[in-house]
């Protein structure tokens, strides 16, 4: 897919740089995080961006903690955000 072709390039070309994408809707973020984390691609709407919404630090990690917090209750979001603000 082109999305996967994308992180190719980025991870060979800026390897250990900060990289800024910005997609015109919420649908491809969530694809790319879906793909980051092994989330089946049938789940990704509950990873779907909000319009002008940024995510910082996107990891597997990051990316499983979201899919968790938005599964389950407020005390896990409340937990998702003190892992991103570490």
């Amino acid at each position: 897919t082109r999305l996967r072709q994308l992180v190719s390039v980025l991870e060979s070309q800026y390897s250990g740089d900060t990289i800024l994408l910005i997609f015109p809707d919420g649908t491809g973020p969530a694809v790319l995080s879906a793909m980051l984390a092994g989330i089946p691609f049938n789940r990704v709407h509950e990873l779907e961006f909000a319009p002008g919404e940024l995510r910082t630090n996107v990891t597997p990690e990051s990316v499983r903690a979201l899919w968790k917090a938005k599964l389950e209750d407020s005390v896990v979001q409340e937990e998702y955000q003190q892992y991103l603000a570490q």
